[in-house]
């Protein structure tokens, strides 16, 4: 009788087997790919380590990134009264071609400061620029939202404000986002990956300790809150934790916060990662150094769905504060070589056919 060979095709989860086999390690032998995200309009593309902020003015707190992304409490920026050239001007590089839609403010000044109309320009060099016309909507006192009337795609964002509260023409921002058009995309590596809106199966946060103020912990994590709130971890004390559940695993490469003023600078914290939540992986131990602002530090790469942030000391008799918390790293995809092997070390594993016994005839 002719022998039959039959191919079987293995799940992805035996794909540590297959390194098992042929002597490699998986972390070896995979390269690195943006994370794929839901909803680009619920990104702030300003949540990223490489994005620069300046001005032509030297008023006000201008570090890039600056309180612009955090919360109201790290600092706001003040582009003066009678700036030179009669108005306010933010240049944003993004250091990315980015999509640009919709640009969200929050003057957090009671209105007093905030800009209601203003000339918007995008670049793909920073050198020559494209005015793109858009609508307003002011829903109250303090926050001004921007959308162009077409999404585009570029590297560079500039707005100069044309009417203002202020008949100074001064303008005060303490928090800014910036939003693509609606649409799936991949987030690389320099892009903020807590975004319970966007991340594939969502973002949830949980504390131990801290207390939060004026947003719950499902809208500290959703860069698309509207309107912007102001978002604080307060009273962080020794021993106290956050943890961010991710819907799916990555490789976590960065971390990062908002640091508030009062924020102990000598703080020593842990940061941990996990696949399940139960046993955890030390991947930074910080001592002190922390700046007010953002501060973003490497982690020893590391593939998880969970990260955990523990103060180990707090000194000092102040309230210290996180303003916002930023994640950033990417998905772990197979060397061809890999796919050869696994082509060939377990696509072609034959499996033994059934053997076929006769056929019995029944007495009747």
């Amino acid at each position: 009788m002719r022998s039959v060979i039959r191919l079987t095709v293995v799940p992805c989860c035996a794909l540590a087997a297959v390194f098992a086999l042929v002597g490699a390690r998986p972390a070896a032998a995979a390269t690195s790919a943006p994370v794929p995200m839901a909803n680009r309009q619920n990104v702030n593309i300003l949540n990223s380590d490489t994005v620069v902020i300046s001005a032509e003015q030297t008023a006000g707190i201008m570090q890039p990134p600056s309180g612009l992304i955090g919360s109201m409490d790290t600092g706001a920026w003040d582009g003066g009264s009678n700036p030179p050239g009669g108005d306010n001007t933010l240049t944003i590089s993004l250091n990315a071609v980015r999509n640009l839609h919709r640009i969200e403010l929050n003057s957090g000044w009671g209105g007093a400061y905030s800009v209601n109309e203003a000339l918007i320009e995008t670049s793909s060099d920073g050198l020559v620029w494209t005015p793109q016309p858009h609508s307003v909507s002011l829903p109250d006192a303090t926050h001004t939202i921007f959308t162009l009337d077409s999404a585009v795609d570029a590297s560079f964002l500039r707005l100069t404000g044309t009417q203002y509260d202020d008949a100074a023409q001064r303008w005060i921002i303490s928090q800014m986002r910036v939003f693509g058009s609606p649409g799936s995309f991949a987030a690389d590596q320099h892009l903020d990956l807590v975004a319970g809106g966007s991340f594939i199966g969502g973002v949830t946060l949980a504390t131990t300790g801290m207390n939060i103020t004026d947003t719950t912990l499902s809208e500290f994590v959703d860069d698309a809150q509207s309107l912007i709130k102001r978002k604080v971890l307060y009273n962080i004390g020794t021993g106290d934790s956050l943890t961010l559940t991710f819907g799916s695993p990555f490789n976590m490469e960065r971390f990062g916060f908002m640091a508030e003023p009062t924020l102990d600078s000598t703080m020593q914290f842990r940061v941990e990662t996990s696949m399940d939540g139960l046993g955890w992986t030390t991947v930074l131990t910080q001592n002190g150094g922390i700046v007010r602002h953002a501060n973003f530090f490497d982690l020893s790469p590391s593939v998880g769905q969970y990260l955990r942030f523990t103060a180990l000391t707090v000194t000092g008799t102040t309230d210290s504060r996180l303003g916002d918390v930023f994640v950033f790293g990417s998905i772990l995809v197979p060397e061809p070589s890999v796919l050869a092997l696994l082509a060939v070390g377990v696509l072609g594993i034959p499996r033994r056919p059934r053997e076929r016994r006769p056929a019995t005839r029944r007495s009747a």
